[in-house]
């Protein structure tokens, strides 16, 4: 058990978390511990046999290497975690004349071949409303906050073959169509 800050430490310091034994509360995995057992040579990075188990926590698992599309996703997943801001924010509004202009607009769209859905239209807010609020979209590359300029936004969409990442390059330069264009082929 430890938090993602100290996953990512002992990666970066190349100690395999099942080597610890974790001093925090309930036996979880503190920093002091990967930087204790980091000082002393760990079977790991000694070159000798790795165990694997086969359980965690909860119970037995299987496990399933990472390959192609879902590592990709993966990385970039577990790399946001440490350079992004994580949020979550829920708020109501009232979509009425946006569901009557998405209505409007539908047959004209499906004419080449776009399913309209409202997703175009929220990638596009997002954009605009991230270039009025600079620090949602900065991430920290070691002692400096990066503030970024362009606005990328990922769609998070379940698949057969898991979470699948779609990315909208340049979302505050786009129309809503040519938006809706890169999700449906990105599908």
């Amino acid at each position: 058990m430890a938090t993602p800050a100290v996953r990512n430490l002992a990666k970066q310091m190349n100690v395999d978390l099942n080597a610890v034994k974790g001093t925090g509360p309930e036996g979880r995995i503190t920093i002091d511990d990967v930087q204790k057992l980091s000082k002393k040579e760990t079977p790991a990075a000694s070159g000798g046999i790795k165990v694997t188990r086969k359980y965690d926590f909860f119970g037995y698992i299987d496990r399933v290497p990472l390959h192609g599309v879902r590592k990709a996703v993966a990385n970039k997943m577990s790399e946001s975690i440490f350079t992004a801001a994580q949020l979550t924010n829920m708020h109501e509004a009232d979509v009425t004349e946006l569901a009557a202009m998405r209505e409007k607009e539908k047959s004209q769209f499906e004419k080449e071949g776009l399913k309209l859905t409202f997703m175009p239209y929220i990638v596009k807010a997002a954009a605009l409303t991230l270039m009025n609020h600079s620090s949602l979209n900065a991430s920290l590359e070691g002692e400096e906050i990066v503030f970024k300029k362009y606005y990328n936004i990922g769609i998070a969409t379940d698949s057969e073959e898991g979470l699948f990442v779609p990315v909208v390059k340049g979302a505050q330069e786009k129309d809503v169509k040519t938006i809706a264009k890169e999700i449906e082929n990105s599908k």
